[in-house]
């Protein structure tokens, strides 16, 4: 499966680690200093020249930004039905 982040891009789901506000992620003044030191080592690909509202961490520890929100992202991805379907804590 594939995740539609805009601006004519996809990332693969299997890729995702999380998708979070950037707005929130930005809060925390850890998340900022970690943030700035991936801009300046250009961990952060921004694909669009909107304004980013959501940062989609994957496998490899890269970032994507995207102009499309989390909770859209997360819409897309059908993540209710995924956690759903994961197997309860005393089946694993």
């Amino acid at each position: 499966m594939f995740l539609h982040i805009g601006n004519n891009e996809v990332i693969s789901a299997k890729d995702i680690i999380g998708i979070f506000s950037i707005k929130q992620f930005l809060k925390s003044k850890e998340n900022l200093i970690n943030y700035k030191n991936l801009v300046a080592k250009n961990r952060i690909a921004k694909n669009s020249e909107k304004n980013s509202k959501s940062l989609i961490l994957l496998k490899n520890g890269d970032y994507v930004e995207s102009c499309i929100s989390a909770s859209t992202l997360s819409k897309r991805m059908d993540i209710e039905r995924i956690l759903k379907n994961l197997p309860k804590w005393g089946v694993i």
